[in-house]
């Protein structure tokens, strides 16, 4: 449990500086030739980027020291539902936590993908399945070859879990989108210093 807070409060770093190194100054930029902005899309990309700093530092940190990545080889767990039946033999509150987390985590994606990008259930799913195959795959390859061998167990059933996330997520959106402000209102735009809400 203290891995993944520590994770998170790595990523809430991660997004703080992407946030005022990048993503301030591109909007500020934007805003400035535009002579209008959306405060909802503005605050909506703000909580999308914090979800994905902390995602990529769940996910991905910490990284293996010098030492430990002497050691590493290609690791795969390929039998579905493998942490179903390791729960079953050997129950512990940890192992739980872990399937629990991996389904949790990516419940924020799917409603994000329903939200923001307007994705029906389906498209969510598969933009799940997708986004959970990307991690897997950096797992398994050592960041696509920065490290000769898997610093973190590339599961099949993490991608289960997490494609399952995605749909949880959607179906969630499907349930509270009306009470979600709309993308499409909420203009707010100015022409001689006089602001002007839309």
């Amino acid at each position: 449990m203290m891995t993944w807070i520590n994770a998170i409060i790595l990523g809430a770093k991660l997004f703080t500086l992407f946030t005022v190194l990048v993503t301030l100054p591109l909007e500020i930029t934007k805003i400035g030739m535009r002579k209008h902005f959306n405060p909802v899309k503005v605050v909506t990309d703000l909580a999308m980027a914090f979800y994905f700093a902390c995602l990529a530092a769940v996910v991905f940190f910490p990284l293996p020291t010098a030492s430990q990545a002497v050691g590493l080889t290609y690791r795969m767990q390929i039998i579905p539902c493998y942490a179903l039946w390791d729960i079953a033999v050997n129950p512990s509150v940890s192992a739980v936590l872990q399937v629990v987390f991996n389904v949790v985590m990516t419940i924020p994606f799917g409603i994000f993908m329903g939200y923001r990008f307007g994705f029906s259930t389906k498209k969510t799913v598969i933009a799940s399945l997708l986004l959970s195959l990307f991690i897997e795959t950096a797992q398994f390859t050592g960041l696509f070859g920065m490290y000769h061998g898997s610093f973190r167990l590339c599961d099949v059933d993490d991608l289960m879990l997490n494609t399952l996330g995605g749909f949880i997520g959607a179906l969630v959106y499907t349930k509270i989108n009306h009470m979600l402000p709309s993308l499409e209102k909420h203009m707010v735009s100015w022409k001689d210093g006089v602001l002007a809400f839309c």
